[in-house]
């Protein structure tokens, strides 16, 4: 089961939405694009692999999300990155 919350509008282009996907929670990285009324998009990123000392793009891609565990893990997580951004 997945649940996507609210997005937060960090700037003009750029966003992140709390989503639960199987039970874990992550924050996903949004984009806006198409002109004056704008379209959130989530950010793909295509996984890589090292080869020879060089990372090399595979061909699967994946949103570009921080996962955040279970709940009690997400809230201890974001409990402490709010405190850092504080400064306490």
């Amino acid at each position: 089961m997945s649940r996507e919350f609210e997005i937060l509008e960090v700037d003009h282009y750029n966003g992140a939405q709390l989503q639960v996907y199987d039970g874990t929670w992550g924050i996903l990285s949004l984009q806006k694009g198409g002109g004056n009324q704008g379209t959130w998009y989530k950010r793909w990123v295509f996984r890589s692999k090292w080869s020879n000392g060089v990372s090399v793009p595979t061909d699967k891609k994946l949103v570009q999300a921080v996962r955040l565990g279970d709940r009690e893990t997400a809230i201890k997580t974001l409990e402490t990155l709010l405190k850092q951004v504080k400064g306490e």
